[in-house]
């Protein structure tokens, strides 16, 4: 939901007050601080406002506003200086009650007190009703309580103030969705993009959210990848289609970066998508190409999770090195190096990089959790010690997990009076914290039932957000469930994990060292791990800067070179054309790849004119090929033209050659030699 935070008109509070005859020193000197943005300054001269006149109604409204604004937070001094305003203006300051009113409206809304919120922003309202400002506001909390109907009609009543309002219209659009007015929806969808020209976030949601009721999951798709994009995150998504569609999704991604690839956010915004969908290789690959854009030292941490994923540990930890080469101080690296160092077994090492993040951050719970875990393989007595203070110091949020880490290690040291008091002081908070905290509580108490409900909820799920698998694994574990643990590693490594040293190192995972079963699901896991790899190879090295040269053998038919390629996984014989601008396909052979799952509806870019070696211009469609396949070379995203001639040849043309240094013909050899330009 857009919110609309309420901004004094800076001329309006002067003008207000003087008309009203109040304006005191204090007043016009806090005015003119607010002016300047130097809020400070401007609560210094309310305080002393009412400190000489406790009836400053202006002063107490200003301090209101200036409390209730998310840098200060402090929302209880926001209400009672509103309390005071209220209190101290008079009835016909109308300008001035209708604003500390909307001011206790956006208060109520921060603090998720929404009712309170409506009747704040009804009582402005009340006095001054063509606020357009507290009319957004007061749909907005309408629509986040459900309440579509009024909230619909506050927004029309916004259009007919100002119909030039593109976000009024994506909001409109909204309500009329959940009130299933899906044609009105869709009209002021499109509305809404046409006036913000594309940049309507929220539109795009809803309309992929129409298209998924329709059935229509390539669109679904394609308008929630492009809300993704405007966005610049993957968070604002609703990952059903990503377990629904993981291909229409993946092809909508590629689309957006070929719109364009030179942009840092849109590079960046891929490599999150393929990290949340555990494609470590190409997440790696698009965060690469956003470093060579931007050189940010946090896009290696990105980079050493990626990794780290992949089990492979001495360049995560060259990731964070560079990290802290930028900012030597940075607690959470020094956190995530433990990690690194405490799943290969290197605990001694990883206790003193815990450590130099607790001598960093003295007050963060994670931390010293952390230490403990590592602490549980040198000494029990002070892997206590720590756990204590990391339960002493966990917010409510986290107190769960503190308790149930401190329990498993009171039931390791013998101390099982002491875990079973732990793990039932964590039972009280289960009405407060997520089921994917309270499960491990389950597991250590032995409540099977309420575990196995866990897990088969996460298996029936198409929401990727989270992967639970490898946590459900290590849940049973604690149960010593065998076979309940291997049946969630096989899962972890089937849809996303690739790291087999967390399971060999984990200490509740020691009871099936020595088992047969075990040992050979770590195998299927290390063969899948070292497939990534190797892709990771080929990508990393030969895809876009292949360095040094690769000959790839031709054949002759009829007086031309034809090279085998696979575009997208399916084989063909390309004509080597360097005439040609693009890789071209007749329309014979895109309608095979899109029938057959090749092709996708949002791999489709639109018509371009192209012309032919011969001079003749012709139109053609444009479609983004995800992977082409040169031998060992491998080709991201590259552009082609689909051409209506059901006997064109397939041209292998500049689309491809173009990432390359020199291409040489060897006619003695029958091979075409790419070399890059770093040879």
């Amino acid at each position: 939901m857009k919110r609309i935070f309420l901004i004094i008109p800076l001329a309006c509070l002067g003008l207000a007050a003087s008309a009203a005859g109040k304006m005191s020193y204090y007043f016009q000197r806090a005015e003119e601080a607010y002016g300047q943005e130097d809020y400070e300054t401007c609560l210094n001269y309310c305080r002393q406002g009412v400190e000489d006149n406790k009836k400053d109604g202006y002063c107490w409204a200003v301090m209101a506003e200036i409390y209730s604004k998310a840098a200060y937070g402090r929302f209880a001094e926001a209400l009672e200086a509103a309390d005071n305003a209220l209190a101290s203006l008079k009835k016909n300051d109308t300008w001035w009650v209708a604003f500390v009113h909307a001011i206790r409206g956006d208060v109520y809304y921060k603090i998720a007190d929404y009712p309170a919120s409506k009747e704040a922003y009804r009582k402005s309202l009340s006095i001054k009703p063509d606020n357009n400002t507290v009319i957004a506001s007061y749909a907005d909390v309408c629509a986040t309580m459900g309440e579509w109907q009024p909230a619909a009609a506050e927004y029309k009543k916004l259009l007919k103030n100002n119909p030039a309002m593109a976000f009024v219209y994506a909001e409109l659009a909204d309500c009329e969705y959940h009130l299933g007015q899906i044609k009105e929806a869709k009209t002021d969808c499109n509305m809404a993009i046409y006036l913000s020209d594309d940049e309507n976030i929220k539109s795009h949601i809803v309309l992929s959210k129409i298209a998924l009721d329709e059935h229509n999951l390539p669109l679904a798709a394609k308008e929630m990848v492009r809300a993704m994009f405007l966005e610049k995150g993957y968070e604002i998504m609703g990952d059903t289609l990503v377990g629904l569609c993981p291909e229409l999704m993946t092809a909508a991604v590629i689309n957006e970066v070929e719109k364009a690839p030179n942009d840092f956010d849109v590079n960046n915004t891929a490599a999150l998508y393929f990290f949340q969908t555990a494609d470590f290789v190409t997440c790696l690959y698009y965060l690469e190409k956003a470093y060579e854009l931007q050189e940010r030292p946090e896009l290696n941490i990105y980079k050493a999770t990626c990794y780290q994923q992949l089990d492979m540990f001495q360049e995560a930890q060259q990731c964070y090195l560079k990290v802290l080469e930028a900012d030597s101080l940075v607690a959470s690296v020094y956190n995530s190096i433990g990690v690194l160092q405490h799943t290969v077994g290197k605990d001694e090492e990883a206790v003193l990089s815990y450590k130099r993040a607790i001598s960093l951050e003295p007050d963060n719970n994670e931390y010293y959790r952390m230490c403990a875990r590592s602490l549980i393989n040198i000494d029990l007595d002070e892997a206590l010690h720590y756990m204590d203070t990391a339960v002493m110091l966990s917010p409510e949020d986290e107190i769960v997990t503190s308790l149930f880490n401190r329990a498993e290690i009171l039931r390791i040291a013998g101390k099982e009076s002491d875990a079973l008091k732990d793990l039932n002081d964590a039972l009280a908070y289960k009405n407060t914290v997520g089921e994917d905290e309270m499960v491990y509580v389950y597991a250590l108490l032995g409540e099977r039932e309420k575990v196995t409900a866990f897990a088969d909820s996460v298996a029936q799920s198409h929401n990727t957000a989270k992967h639970y698998e490898v946590e459900l694994a290590l849940i049973y574990a604690a149960m010593r469930d065998k076979q309940g643990t291997l049946k969630w590693i096989r899962r972890a490594f089937d849809t996303w994990s690739r790291s087999t040293a967390l399971f060999r190192s984990h200490h509740r995972l020691r009871f099936l060292a020595d088992d047969n079963d075990f040992i050979t699901l770590l195998s299927y896991g290390d063969s899948l791990r070292l497939k990534e790899i190797e892709r990771l190879e080929r990508t990393m090295l030969k895809a876009e800067n292949v360095a040094g040269a690769t000959e790839i053998p031709f054949t002759r038919q009829g007086g031309v070179c034809q090279v085998k390629c696979a575009v997208n996984g399916l084989p063909f014989y390309f004509v080597f054309d360097t005439g040609a601008a693009d890789v071209t396909l007749s329309c014979v052979e895109a309608d095979y790849m899109l029938k057959n799952g090749y092709l996708t509806d949002a791999d489709f870019m639109g018509k371009q004119n192209y012309v032919t070696a011969d001079g003749n211009i012709h139109e053609g469609t444009i479609v983004n090929l995800r992977e082409v396949r040169v031998g060992d070379i491998v080709l991201h995203n590259i552009k082609a033209s689909v051409v209506r001639n059901q006997n064109a040849p397939l041209l292998l043309g500049q689309s491809v050659f173009r990432r390359f240094g020199t291409v040489q013909l060897d006619n003695s050899r029958s091979v075409i030699r790419f070399v890059s330009d770093g040879e």
